[in-house]
């Protein structure tokens, strides 16, 4: 990621600095932020108060790896170790709620990526995966109906080589070795076999090759990246599977127009890819008053975006500054904005505590809550040169490389030596200034 001391309000009309400080704790080294619905105490902050604007989540100070936001409850990965918090019968099978995180059984050690499903949720653990939860459709994949287990199972057929899942309404998804299964409720072709059948074990996607990368599930449709284009399938009533119709589809299609996507995300009607920096997105635009699209269409002025999310009725862009763009509903608070009964139609800037970065980000697809890891930003790139008066040390050095094009040594990005609010601002005027030098501020 790169970061920057600065950054442009140029673009849009709000930016929001997130402050975390008194009553809720310090951020500290790759820590939990939380915000939005919390009516189940799925923020894990030891209440059940919406919280319109980011808050310390799950009380753990460090090693936070992996977040995961569901109907009601969360997840989060510490150390190789999975908690939860929310919703009772979903984390633990308690008939009680929990305001702050519980240890989950069995999943002690091991565990790289945790999913949050509308009833379920899915561990990778030790490149197997296991799952607990409803399983009324058969969405655990243990082979069987049940009413549902309380404590995580291991998925038929997914004992190893599993790199991604995804948890949908009452259906799974997972990459194995590269290839896509899919188990559990199909009345919309979600899973992607060809027929309407519910299936309780995993099954092959019909028509896809080996060498996928990663998958998402949205609440009846479902996107698979492969050496960066999209595949859909499933339910399509409001375009988003992005094959320019609203016909449900039960084998996956192409999705139109995109190539050299890096990531992908999946709401209830609506899904997001990043291209080149870009952020296109389908279905549910929530864009101009909740425009549909059948086809992938940009989101004006986003650039530098690595990373998105998707709740059930709002957007998360992660750019490669370690800050947040977000749009869509604010009814309960889920943009982080500090606002709630607000629906944002362009992209909002939500940045981290000084000296803090999101790295990753997170979004209940079927409720109004959304997860953030924040950790400590790198060293900047250091805009005022030669005062003297840089947290991380450059001086003249830094200018007589940048005009050599050497920078690299010294920052992991290209500064913005002239304040411009430009990731790449090197120009010779920025040059001369910087050899010149000009009034600390």
């Amino acid at each position: 990621m790169r970061y920057q001391r600065e950054r442009s309000a140029a673009r849009f009309a709000v930016v929001v600095a997130v402050g975390i400080g008194a009553g809720t704790g310090q951020a500290m080294a790759q820590s939990a932020v939380g915000w939005g619905a919390n009516g189940s105490g799925q923020l894990g902050d030891g209440t059940t108060v919406m919280r319109p604007a980011p808050v310390n989540a799950f009380g753990m100070e460090s090693g936070v790896t992996w977040v995961a936001a569901g109907r009601g409850h969360s997840l989060v990965v510490r150390d190789g170790a999975v908690f939860g918090c929310g919703w009772g019968w979903l984390v633990d099978g308690a008939s009680f709620n929990h305001t702050s995180p519980v240890a989950i059984s069995g999943m002690s050690s091991g565990v790289t990526a945790v999913y949050a499903g509308y009833t379920h949720s899915l561990a990778i653990q030790n490149g197997g995966l296991f799952a607990w939860g409803e399983n009324n459709y058969g969405q655990l994949g243990e082979g069987q109906w049940s009413p549902g287990r309380a404590v995580p199972q291991p998925v038929v057929g997914l004992s190893s080589g599993v790199t991604a899942a995804g948890a949908g309404i009452w259906h799974s998804l997972a990459v194995q070795n590269g290839v896509v299964f899919a188990w559990g409720d199909n009345q919309y072709g979600q899973l992607g076999d060809g027929t309407l059948e519910r299936r309780y074990a995993p099954v092959a996607v019909a028509g896809l090759p080996s060498g996928f990368s990663a998958v998402a599930a949205g609440s009846g449709h479902n996107l698979a990246l492969r050496n960066g284009r999209v595949y859909a399938w499933g339910w399509n009533g409001c375009g988003e599977l992005g094959d320019g119709t609203t016909t449900m589809r039960n084998v996956p299609v192409e999705v139109i127009g995109l190539d050299s996507v890096s990531a992908i995300a999946a709401s209830g009607c609506g899904s997001l890819a990043v291209r080149n920096g870009e952020v296109f997105v389908w279905g549910m635009t929530r864009l101009e008053g909740d425009l549909l699209s059948l086809v992938p269409t940009r989101v004006p002025g986003l650039s530098d975006i690595v990373r998105v999310a998707a709740s059930a009725y709002a957007y998360f862009a992660l750019a490669g500054d370690g800050s947040l763009w977000v749009w869509g509903s604010d009814y309960d608070g889920e943009l982080g904005l500090g606002t709630s009964g607000i629906v944002y139609t362009t992209p909002q800037h939500l940045v981290p505590p000084e000296g803090f970065a999101f790295t990753a980000v997170e979004a209940d697809s079927y409720g109004a809550h959304a997860l953030a890891i924040i950790a400590p930003a790198p060293p900047l790139c250091d805009p005022d040169v030669n005062c003297d008066g840089a947290d991380d040390g450059l001086d003249i050095r830094v200018m007589e490389q940048a005009v050599n094009g050497d920078l690299q040594e010294f920052c992991q990005a290209d500064a913005d030596f002239n304040r411009d609010g430009s990731l790449n601002g090197f120009d010779v005027e920025a040059v001369e200034l910087g050899v010149l030098g000009w009034p600390c501020p």
